[in-house]
């Protein structure tokens, strides 16, 4: 599978404090792509989404799924 950009709009800069649900998601792609490829088990991937949700998770308090 292979991603490509191909236009950037309203370019501005993404933080966690301006977007953190886009900041959110983006660390949870990465936690599940090294489950993916075998560098994380699933014990160690739940931990670390679990750190996510703790640090900079959904102001709700409700997980994103």
């Amino acid at each position: 599978m292979e991603a490509k950009l191909i236009q950037i709009t309203k370019d501005r800069e993404i933080t966690q404090k301006t977007d953190p649900e886009f900041w959110f998601i983006c660390q949870q792609s990465v936690l599940l792509a090294l489950k993916e490829l075998g560098l994380l088990n699933e014990m160690q991937c739940r931990s670390a989404e679990e750190i996510l949700r703790n640090q900079s998770g959904p102001a709700s308090g409700e997980p994103y799924d």
